[in-house]
Parts: C-alpha cells; structure tokens; sequence
C-alpha cells in the first residue's frame, strides 16, 4: 500500500493542502494523516472513499494514480458489458420459452389440420350448446343451382352455414348445409347440425353426432312437411356437411318446382377450448 500513501501526498499537494487541512476535511487527526503518507498505517475502503471525495477525486486515482488505469477501466466496462448482454439474453430466452410453453402450443397442428387437430389433442376439451332460434333459407325448386350460397346462419365471430348442394336423388330432394367455423391455436367455435366427439378415452376414435332436436321444416305453396336427416360429415379443417331430405319418405308426387322455405331448429354452438396449462 505504499503507492497509496505516495497517491494521497501527491494528490494532497497538488491542491495546496497540508495534513491539518486535509484532516479537517475528514473530521480526523494530522496525525491520522501522516500515518497513511508514510505507510504507517493503511486506510480501509471507506476511508479512501472519504479521501477521495474530500480530493475530489475517484477512489481508483487514489489507489492506482492518475489516471486509472486503462486496463483496469476497461476489465469493468468488458464486465459490466457482459452482465448487461448475458441479462438481456436470460430475459429474451425467458420470454420465448414462455411463448413456446402457454401460446404457441397446438398453434402448427391447427393450421395444419384445425377442428380435426383439436379434437384430437387431448390438451382441447370440447363443449356444445344448442341454440334456441330457428334458422330460415329459401331455395328454388325450378332452379336449383341458383340457391347454393344462400345463407342460413351466419355471426359476427366468424361462423357461417350455407347451402352447398340441391339436388334430387333417387327422386328426392336433398339439400345439403356446409358449415363454416373460426378457430385458433387456442380453440374454435362451429354452428352446425352435427358435431364430433370422442368415443371413450382414446384420442384416435370419435363418433359424429346429430344435435338433439335437429329438425327441418320444408314449406311450399302454403304447405308445410318435416324433413329427414340424410347424412352427417365428421369434422373437417374448418367445419362440416350435413343434409336433409326435404320430404319425407314416402310422399308420393314431391313438389318439382316453385320457392321452398328450409326453416332448421335444433342448431349447435360446438367449441374447443385449449386448456391453460404449460404442457401437453
């Protein structure tokens, strides 16, 4: 510690400050003084603080000279530098670990294959309401293909069903509804007439379900019949296809033209859910 002592007398002389001076600036004795400029006792941190503040000068002149060091300058930049970046690291790893683990989960399945990839995680939990008003759409018997299109439900969150088809099989008359749903990685919503759910706890088995009280109403000419359901479609991607007859089975002489009104009571509101956890 003797370049510390030689430090305070230099530094102390330079100001035109004797011991007594000094030593009046830091509330001790001259005597206290003198012992650290001959190295007859050593200052602790705290003191050389002190000295250096009553100098007005940095502790690290006090202690290597003036001016510091540029080694000694730059190893605490090149520290303070590397903690900074190892912290900004930590924190940008951190972020994206907690994306990858709470958000983008299921995110690559859904575009990839949608309702049918939600239905098939088990980290989606499905649920289904019925909707209570029924839902009505005019077709042209006389020209079928100017009714596909044609709306029969439709909201504001994205959800849509359509007539896709209309047509006479075997001589009955079929319409066929496609439904259209909105979904995300963390879940999705489908107004339809038919719905997919798991059979049991394996994941690879579902069955495709009417909703309860499905139901058409085909009126024609101030006439009114209960239709048939025909088929119902598994989950697609986006959504699924069911169809009715428009007549019931055995009516002889089924209405061959004119406007008919489809009018379908029973519809479900059937949505996935991601469960808010950070695995599976």
């Amino acid at each position: 510690m003797a370049s510390v002592a030689k430090h305070i007398r230099k530094l102390r002389l330079e100001r035109g400050l004797t011991q007594e001076e000094l030593a009046e600036r830091l509330h001790v004795t001259r005597q206290a003084v003198s012992n650290w400029e001959r190295s007859a006792a050593q200052p602790d941190l705290d003191t050389l603080q002190a000295i250096a503040a009553a100098l007005g000068v940095e502790v690290t002149e006090v202690i290597y000279g003036a001016p510091p060091p540029a080694a000694v300058t730059g190893a605490v930049r090149r520290r303070w530098l590397i903690t900074g970046a190892l912290a900004v690291l930590g924190a940008a790893v951190l972020i994206y670990l907690v994306y990858l683990l709470a958000f983008s989960n299921g995110a690559a399945g859904t575009r990839r294959d949608g309702f049918r990839y939600q239905l098939g995680d088990g980290a989606y939990r499905t649920t289904v309401y019925t909707l209570t008003d029924p839902r009505t759409v005019e077709v042209e018997l006389s020209d079928p293909s100017s009714s596909i299109g044609s709306v029969l439900y439709q909201d504001d969150k994205g959800c849509t069903i359509t007539v896709s088809g209309l047509e006479q099989l075997n001589g009955r008359w079929v319409v066929t509804f496609q439904a259209e749903g909105a979904l995300n990685r963390l879940g999705g919503r489908l107004v339809s007439g038919c719905y997919e759910e798991r059979s049991g706890d394996s994941l690879s088995s579902f069955r495709v379900e009417a909703a309860d009280g499905l139901s058409l109403t085909t009126a024609v000419g101030g006439q009114s019949w209960a239709g048939e359901l025909a088929d119902m479609q598994p989950l697609g991607r986006t959504g699924n296809d069911f169809s009715f007859y428009l007549f019931p089975s055995g009516l002889e002489d089924e209405p061959e033209s004119g406007t008919a009104s489809l009018t379908v009571e029973g519809l479900i509101d059937f949505r996935t859910w991601r469960n808010w956890r950070f695995w599976g």
